[in-house]
């Protein structure tokens, strides 16, 4: 997402989605790199809420670093 620089309700609308399936699917939903826009409508929307505390990373390293963890 660092390429991201703004996103709308359907945005996340779609990633809310995605968390819901990745979820009921077994698979763990880790964002990176969300920029300051972004990252506040993902707040105020309530996704980042959704989210477990390690899965929003800052950057594409430590998301994949933290995907290498053991899994939940």
């Amino acid at each position: 997402f660092a390429n991201v620089i703004y996103m709308d309700s359907s945005g996340v609308d779609a990633l809310s989605d995605l968390l819901r399936a990745s979820r009921k699917g077994g698979v763990r939903l880790i964002l990176s790199g969300l920029t300051h826009q972004p990252q506040d409508i993902a707040r105020r929307s309530g996704l980042l809420s959704a989210l477990h505390s390690d899965d929003l990373q800052p950057d594409l390293y430590r998301a994949v670093e933290t995907a290498l963890q053991a899994p939940r």
